[in-house]
């Protein structure tokens, strides 16, 4: 950005929203997959998860989350509230 001219005070604001963070989560419920993906979603990122956990037809999934470190921290705040054991999926993101 530099080399193109753009502000110093610009390039420090703009940074942190250029670099995507892709975070692989094991075992996780089909509920807690499908509140993880929405809470995702919520933010502007994206949570791939298997297929079956929309109608629960799995027992569990491995998630690939991707998104800005502002993104991922404010789902981790919204895990924290939420239900079916996400809070501990919370605090093993931290």
């Amino acid at each position: 950005m530099s080399r193109i001219g753009v502000d110093p005070v610009g390039i420090r604001l703009m940074s942190p929203k250029l670099f995507h963070l892709n975070l692989k989560i094991e075992g996780l419920t089909s509920p807690q997959a499908n509140i993880l993906k929405q809470e995702m979603l919520s933010v502007g990122g994206e949570a791939a998860v298997s297929s079956g956990v929309i109608t629960c037809g799995v027992a569990a999934t491995d998630a690939i989350i991707s998104g800005t470190r502002k993104q991922i921290q404010n789902v981790i705040k919204k895990l924290n509230m939420q239900p079916f054991g996400l809070k501990k999926v919370a605090d093993k993101d931290k």
